[in-house]
């Protein structure tokens, strides 16, 4: 995440290249324009597939659905593309188990989240682990811990929105070179993300 804000900060101080890459943007714009319904779709599988896969980043794609889509609509399709991504993370841990996860997941992450709740967790508990521990791997770990499904998708819907609206903040900020707006949101997303890593690790304790 601190890569991430760095790199658009980067960027963003640079007139050159962040006109290559609001060109590139304006590039696929054409094709969104012509094929709405599917860049819509394209864009809110990519998601999905970021919050399943640890070395995929949905990042890059934020100012493209914000210049395509506008601020709101990017929200609820990022929200929707990381809710479905946690759907299908929790559904492999839940029935295909530690195995299939092993192939999916380092052994770093296997050993540091192996542990990540236990069945009758509550509400609580799986909310604030959700918020503070990466969504490409937690659906996996409360799938296998055996977590009610409801209380996992109802935390899980809350978690991401405001990461969801924080990443597009970040990404209307890029689009239009307000660095200091950028790094004050990053700070703030990265400053929650940290917060609520230590609520969860004492409540773990």
């Amino acid at each position: 995440m601190v890569l991430a804000v760095a790199a658009l900060a980067a960027v963003s101080t640079s007139a050159s290249l962040h006109a290559r890459v609001t060109g590139l943007l304006a590039y696929i714009q054409p094709a969104i324009d012509a094929h709405p319904a599917l860049g819509a779709v394209v864009f809110t599988a990519l998601a999905a597939i970021s919050s399943m896969l640890m070395f995929v980043s949905s990042v890059a794609l934020v100012p493209l659905g914000v210049g395509a889509w506008g601020a709101p609509l990017t929200v609820v399709l990022l929200w929707t593309g990381w809710f479905i991504g946690g759907i299908v993370t929790f559904t492999i841990g839940r029935h295909l188990g530690q195995p299939i996860v092993r192939r999916l997941l380092s052994a770093e992450q296997i050993e540091r989240y192996g542990h990540i709740a236990a069945p009758n967790a509550p509400f609580a508990t799986v909310l604030l682990i959700q918020l503070a521990v990466p969504s490409d791997v937690a659906g996996y770990f409360f799938g296998i811990a055996g977590i009610r499904r409801r209380v996992y998708l109802s935390a899980l819907a809350l978690a991401e929105l405001p990461y969801a609206a924080g990443s597009v903040y970040l990404g209307t900020a890029f689009l239009e070179r307000n660095t200091a707006a950028l790094l004050v949101a990053g700070a703030l997303v990265i400053g929650m993300a940290l917060w609520q890593w230590r609520r969860a690790e004492l409540r773990q304790a």
